[in-house]
């Protein structure tokens, strides 16, 4: 007797799995140059959302060569490249502040992160562009503000076990 079983698939192949990333935190540290670093974190969410944090959301120090206005949290959306390589869009609204004539802003930031040692850490780049308010950064004829692209920065990072405290 021959017992023929039909092959299912989800028309997904395993190469781009990156599940072990879903529903994890993670922080980062951001190499912005001459020993300056800031440090984010996020929760790449199990629908593919993102919300982030940054240690430098109420501005760089004027001392730095990355000056950045203060900006609010961000939002965004991740998605698998490849096995293990995650890439991470997220907008935020760069805020202005009184007595400076720096307008505000959205920045789209882009993180590219590979992920090793079964989703414990993380290292790749990020790089982020500021838009005038009321563009749509995403969109394909979307232009940043003139001098104001940055990156890409090096980054590497560890996943955040809530569980564990």
């Amino acid at each position: 007797m021959i017992l023929l079983l039909p092959v299912v698939s989800s028309g997904i192949i395993d190469k781009h799995d990156c599940s072990i990333c879903a529903g994890s935190t993670y922080q980062i540290k951001i190499s912005l140059g001459g020993g300056q670093y800031a440090y984010g974190a996020f929760v790449l969410q199990e629908d593919h959302t993102i919300v982030a944090i940054d240690s430098t959301q109420s501005g760089i120090a004027s001392g730095s060569k990355l000056a950045s206005l203060p900006f609010t949290a961000s939002i965004g959306k991740w998605s698998c490249c490849e096995r293990n390589k995650v890439k991470l869009q997220v907008l935020n609204y760069n805020l202005p502040v009184l007595g400076n004539t720096t307008p505000g802003s959205m920045a789209l930031v882009t993180t590219f992160l590979t992920v090793t040692n079964h989703g414990q850490n993380v290292k790749g780049t990020l790089g982020f562009s500021n838009y005038p308010l009321g563009v749509n950064p995403t969109a394909a004829n979307a232009k940043p503000i003139t001098g104001q692209t940055f990156g890409p920065f090096d980054v590497s990072g560890e996943r955040i076990n809530f569980s564990t405290h």
